[in-house]
């Protein structure tokens, strides 16, 4: 964002004072934000349940009579609720919902293809004359948009944690709120609108922009929702805009005479194979464009460890773990993590120390919902892929050890944690897995995989572990 900040400064002055007649304009803006993600419509398109107010301000250089630039920051807000939406019916079951602050900055191009201003004045003769301050501006003036910048968000989620539903698989929601999801992200505005003079210094605007955010985490839910998709959002309203230098009445106009200098002595440029504006003797990347910071290099993820030193380029990481992220803070990175969302030793492949595995087979977590032997609809994917692997080496065996919270009674724990391993035994048989390869057992509340005292410890403690030997 820094980065992006220090080129629009840069440009802007150097437009605002570039040998161009045409007026350079201020303005504002008001209407609404449109969000569309993991808690929006579930399908892709732009859903108008939950619109949110936004404002603008605006400074706008007319290039020439096609092309303007112009260099605008918008304030507001974003939300999603999954109870504005009747279809899929589990959309009320899950209940989650967030809002999130938006702040844009970003430098757009307009094109305007039928220009900006009426054809040029003629002169006594009827000869037309070139001079811009003769020309008025067009009463209707239609254009397309399309622009780079960043977007500022920090969305707070409601999880409905007060519920209990099939809709969260604990496991994906701990990644969620363990992730870094408040930051500045890049976006592409594009879009469109048309304009509509009042005068030669006042217009009046209707437009709209689509905005890719490319991250999944506008909303703070990626993992726990469709992280196959990212997030993107609407924005769109009225504009007024005041011409700062209001072209001058028609008048006879006398070009200057020409002036003549003497061609500038320029040393040759250096050698820039990347063409990032750092010479090639001072680029550690000279093949790939980079930044200044960086030595030239890129850093995707910007995390500040360029790519060519970064194991995970495309995931913000730490320093330690070579630029790779660790959600569960166990010093282990996650792509090397069997548990990424539980706290382990290295000894069992990032999974907690009680964990007994096979080398290269992680063991595997069904979850529950209080008081109850059945599993979360999201567990049927883990089970099948059990089932799946079980069939596959007809060596490997599997014990089951069923676990329970702590807001039961003792005696009842322990049997509710052995009904939950021998319903996931039973399945497995179902699924063709001779008896003599599996076993089951119910600890209680005695091994918890997280602390008691929150809703989302409770959660992951109501599970079965599948654990394998051969």
């Amino acid at each position: 964002m820094r980065q992006l900040l220090a080129v629009l400064i840069a440009i802007v002055p150097a437009l605002s004072f570039s040998q161009n007649s045409d007026p350079v304009e201020v303005g504002v803006g008001i209407g609404a934000a449109l969000y569309q993600g993991d808690l929006g419509s579930s399908k892709s398109e732009l859903a108008f349940n939950d619109p949110r107010f936004c404002a603008s301000t605006h400074l706008r250089l007319n290039m020439n009579n096609h092309l303007a630039l112009r260099m605008n920051l918008l304030a507001g807000q974003l939300k999603g609720n999954d109870n504005s939406f009747d279809d899929p019916a589990w959309r009320k079951v899950r209940g989650m919902s967030f809002t999130s602050p938006l702040i844009e900055i970003s430098l757009l191009g307009e094109i305007y293809p039928f220009g900006i201003f009426t054809r040029a004045s003629r002169n006594h003769t009827g000869t037309p004359q070139n001079n811009p301050d003769l020309r008025h501006r067009r009463r209707i003036a239609p254009y397309l948009m399309v622009g780079v910048g960043g977007a500022f968000r920090n969305p707070m989620v409601d999880w409905n944690e007060g519920r209990d539903n099939n809709g969260v698989d604990p496991l994906l929601a701990q990644e969620d709120k363990t992730a870094t999801i408040k930051g500045v992200n890049f976006v592409v505005p594009f879009g469109g609108g048309i304009r509509f003079a009042v005068n030669n210094q006042f217009t009046i605007g209707l437009e709209g922009a689509l905005c890719p955010a490319f991250t999944d985490y506008l909303d703070g839910v990626s993992q726990a929702g469709n992280p196959d998709q990212k997030d993107w959002y609407f924005t769109g309203g009225l504009t007024l805009s005041y011409s700062i230098s209001e072209p001058r009445e028609p008048s006879v106009y006398n070009p200057p005479a020409p002036v003549f200098a003497e061609a500038a002595l320029t040393k040759p440029a250096k050698p820039d194979a990347d063409a990032d504006g750092i010479p090639d003797q001072d680029d550690d990347c000279p093949d790939v464009a980079g930044t200044r910071a960086m030595a030239g290099c890129p850093d995707s993820d910007f995390d500040n460890i360029p790519d060519k030193d970064d194991r995970c380029p495309h995931n913000p990481g730490k320093a330690a773990l070579a630029g790779c992220p660790d959600a569960d803070g166990d010093g282990i990175p996650d792509k090397d993590d069997g548990c990424p969302s539980i706290s382990g030793v290295a000894e069992k492949n990032g999974c907690p120390a009680f964990a007994v595995s096979v080398p290269g087979i992680t063991f595997k977590s069904i979850f529950f919902a209080t008081s109850k032997h059945h599993w979360y609809e999201s567990s049927f994917t883990t089970i099948d892929e059990v089932a799946d692997m079980l069939a596959k080496d007809p060596k490997l065996n599997a014990r089951l050890e069923g676990h329970a919270d702590i807001t039961g009674i003792g005696t009842n724990n322990f049997l509710l944690s052995e009904h939950r391993a021998k319903t996931c035994y039973e399945y497995l048989l179902k699924k063709g897995i001779q008896a003599d390869r599996l076993e089951f057992v119910g600890y209680g509340s005695d091994r918890p995989a997280s602390s008691n005292a929150t809703a989302q410890g409770r959660k992951l403690n109501r599970r079965v572990e599948i654990h394998f030997s051969y």
